[in-house]
């Protein structure tokens, strides 16, 4: 249903709210004060805009998805995933491309749970709101905890749903995550990780993508992998 409201909805007014969205500056304040007491050590493995070299798959139907999905599953296989790993789908969605990503990544890895905020009767499928600390079974339980293109969707310091989904990840395992700019609180996730984003030559946006959408030619898609130390 997100993802047809944008459709229907000008990219004039999109970019407009998506920049007020990424410049509120009430979060500025609980940002620093979380930054500066974070209890979770990490390591910054990338951080960097999507190119448009990267690989992609037009199955997943959706301008920034068909870079996205196929980035976080060269980055599990690139990081040794393997059926016995335990992977949370964070923010999993609801409909069209994301129940086609669930059921590849559950294929692959039997061993996965999806969460997402509002409940859905699809299998395997449990509700969890990035904004609440996760439940005490979920604490350091999984090898790998992925995010796909959410973060910048909630309205929250985004540093502290950074430390809510590392709180679930194993030590030595990894936290995945997508995101959307403008969107993302980016300055302050910059000031966290102690280091700029790197930028691409050819950054995806709606008007770049190998699957065209020009209403969001203003966002550009980037990227993390951290590991939980």
């Amino acid at each position: 249903m997100r993802s047809f409201i944008r459709a229907l909805t000008p990219s004039v007014v999109l970019k407009i709210y998506r920049k007020l969205r990424a410049k509120r500056k009430k979060f500025i304040r609980a940002n620093l004060k979380i930054i500066k007491n974070y209890a979770i050590n990490f390591k910054v493995i990338d951080f960097e805009i999507i190119d448009t070299s990267y690989r992609y798959d037009l199955k997943w139907g959706w301008w920034s998805r068909v870079y996205e999905y196929e980035l976080v599953l060269q980055k599990l296989r690139d990081l040794k995933c393997s059926p016995k790993s335990q992977v949370h789908n964070t923010c999993w969605g609801f409909q069209g491309c994301h129940i086609l990503f669930k059921a590849e990544l559950e294929s692959l890895y039997p061993n996965v749970v999806n969460s997402d905020l509002l409940p859905s009767t699809i299998t395997n499928t449990v509700v969890h709101d990035l904004k609440n600390p996760c439940p005490d079974e979920w604490v350091g339980k999984f090898d790998f905890v992925i995010n796909v293109s959410t973060v910048e969707e909630i309205n929250y310091p985004h540093t502290q749903i950074l430390e809510n989904l590392l709180r679930m990840v194993k030590v030595g395992g990894f936290l995945i995550a997508t995101f959307d700019l403008p969107g993302l609180q980016l300055e302050m996730i910059e000031k966290l990780f102690g280091r700029t984003i790197k930028l691409a030559n050819n950054p995806v946006t709606g008007g770049s993508s190998a699957d065209k959408m020009d209403q969001f030619d203003y966002l550009k898609v980037g990227y993390f992998v951290i590991q939980r130390l």
